[in-house]
């Protein structure tokens, strides 16, 4: 089967994908997988605009962002509309300013670009940044839980906190103590960084 090249962009299409479909890619092994991504009504077209660039840019007919977590996402060309007005250079600056600023930058790209509801883009978005941060806090209910209970049993036995962990420390499984130490140092003041 012969190439089709898309008439615009110069760059190979690809086919259409389903709704909600992108494609998990490696770059360094090359090779992509089909994953339902709830991120969809955020990357839209200026993102792929960018995307455009940075592909032409180096011959491909697809561009890698980074997201959290090392996540990779395969922007297909059947995705990709071109925005004449916007250079080269800008372009890169965009994606250079979302890779480094990860869920802000993509945050603040949904407002400002997207052909959304802003009601919509804005509860996608906050519902994303909730699941990264799920576990987190998770972690966080249960390791202050575990402290009431600590002050609990010191007040009731007159027990020092260090008594008190003592006690209840054996009837923790490993998962537990796990989330109680994870819930403590997360709870506890973290170094501000420049």
């Amino acid at each position: 089967m012969g190439r089709k090249v898309h008439p615009d962009t110069g760059l190979d299409e690809v086919p259409s994908l389903p709704e909600r479909e992108f494609y998990l890619v490696s770059e360094s092994e090359g090779f992509a997988i089909g994953v339902q991504n709830p991120l969809h009504l955020m990357l839209r077209w200026k993102l792929f605009q960018i995307a455009y660039f940075k592909a032409k840019s180096k011959q491909l007919s697809y561009v890698i962002f980074s997201l959290p977590r090392s996540t990779l996402v395969f922007i297909t060309q059947h995705c990709l509309e071109v925005e004449p007005e916007m250079t080269y250079d800008e372009a890169m600056k965009l994606v250079v300013y979302f890779d480094d600023h990860k869920i802000l930058a993509l945050q603040q790209m949904a407002f400002q670009y997207l052909d959304q509801n802003p009601m919509a883009v804005h509860q996608a978005v906050t519902m994303w940044r909730l699941s990264l941060k799920e576990k987190n806090f998770r972690a966080k209910h249960y390791a202050a839980n575990r402290v009431r209970e600590l002050q609990d049993i010191s007040d009731d036995n007159g027990a020092s906190i260090e008594e008190a962990v003592g006690q209840m420390l054996p009837a923790m499984d490993a998962e537990d103590l796990l989330d109680f130490i994870s819930g403590m140092r997360s709870s506890s003041p973290q170094p501000v960084r420049e």
